[in-house]
Parts: C-alpha cells; structure tokens; sequence
C-alpha cells in the first residue's frame, strides 16, 4: 500500500462534558460542532471515544477558527 493512501487515525477518549470545560463552552456547543464535523468526515464518534479521520483539516481549522463547517 503506498503512503499517499495510508490514513492515520487518532482516539481522543474526553466526553463532552469534558472537552467544554477544557476550552470552556458548553457541552451543548461542543455537541453542536461535534455533530458538523462528525457530517463532514472530520471525525467518528462512538461509546470509546472520538476518533479523528482528517487531522490535516483539523488543524487548518485551529488556524483559521473563522473557517465554515457547514
């Protein structure tokens, strides 16, 4: 399998309720991106954890909190 097409995938074990009192906002808030990002392939979310499909556009969001989810 070549690299271009090799994925990495990264858990991050937090609830919601977590991740909104780390960067305090509400677990409502946190729900809602969340969801956006869950619709657009970003990330999966599951009873283990939350796991991180497209860490390269993660991280251009960080950059740009500006940028649209929808």
């Amino acid at each position: 399998m070549s690299s271009e097409h090799y994925r990495k995938t990264l858990m991050v074990n937090l609830s919601q309720t977590e991740i909104a009192s780390a960067i305090n906002a509400s677990r409502i808030q946190v729900a809602r991106v969340e969801e956006k990002m869950q619709k657009k392939g970003l990330i999966e979310i599951n009873r283990r954890g939350i796991k991180i499909n497209d860490l390269k556009t993660l991280e251009k969001l960080k950059q740009d909190p500006q940028a649209n989810l929808d």
